[in-house]
């Protein structure tokens, strides 16, 4: 299933597609740190707020979702 985010911060617009729900979740939350406007739709089109897709990731998956997101966002 392909998971499409798209960010918005003054004029700028961020669009991006793929197919992990984690890679999408992480960076969501980051673009979200950041003052960007997040909307995350799933193949399905509904559409969610990176708290929300998070809570949708981890009904679905058994790895936790928060963890995995949080080393993904975490810096180098």
């Amino acid at each position: 299933m392909a998971y499409k985010m798209i960010a918005a911060r003054d004029n700028q617009t961020l669009t991006r597609e793929r197919s992990s729900a984690y890679i999408v979740l992480a960076n969501a939350r980051a673009l979200a740190s950041q003052g960007w406007q997040v909307k995350i739709t799933d193949g399905e089109g509904k559409q969610f707020g990176p708290a929300e897709f998070e809570d949708f990731v981890s009904a679905k998956h058994k790895t936790p979702v928060r963890a995995i997101a949080e080393a993904l966002t975490a810096p180098v």
